[in-house]
């Protein structure tokens, strides 16, 4: 697996998001225009994200493109909302969709739960 530590971390908000947010594997391909199979790829580790399919993965995932950086495993339910508040006031198109306490917290879990699943990967011995 060639990804670097940045892209992982991107991936895993990805995923955490996705699946808080209730959004299954096959209506983020769709969005995407590719297959299940590729978007599976995708969040595993075995495929690399253009910035262009993440714009549309922030828009499906109703975020900022910028919490994909912004959010890591040290975040607190105040400091992710007001960080999805202020990117919201930047841009009036985003879509604001804050988290409520439930949210959040399972959002950190499932962060920590993909985000250790893609280092053990990459780092693998064969």
């Amino acid at each position: 697996m060639k990804i670097n530590l940045f892209s992982i971390h991107v991936i895993a908000c990805i995923r955490a998001l996705r699946e808080v947010r209730g959004i299954q594997q096959s209506e983020m391909a769709f969005n995407l225009n590719t297959c299940e199979c590729n978007y599976s790829k995708l969040e595993n580790g075995y495929k690399m994200l253009q910035i262009e399919d993440l714009k549309i993965v922030a828009t499906v995932l109703d975020v900022p493109i910028l919490i994909f950086i912004y959010m890591d495993e040290h975040s607190t339910f105040e400091s992710l909302n007001a960080t999805v508040a202020m990117f919201a006031l930047f841009d009036s198109k985003l879509p604001i969709k804050s988290f409520s306490f439930q949210e959040f917290e399972l959002l950190k879990t499932r962060l920590i739960v993909h985000k250790t699943a893609l280092l053990q990967r990459k780092y693998k011995k064969p």
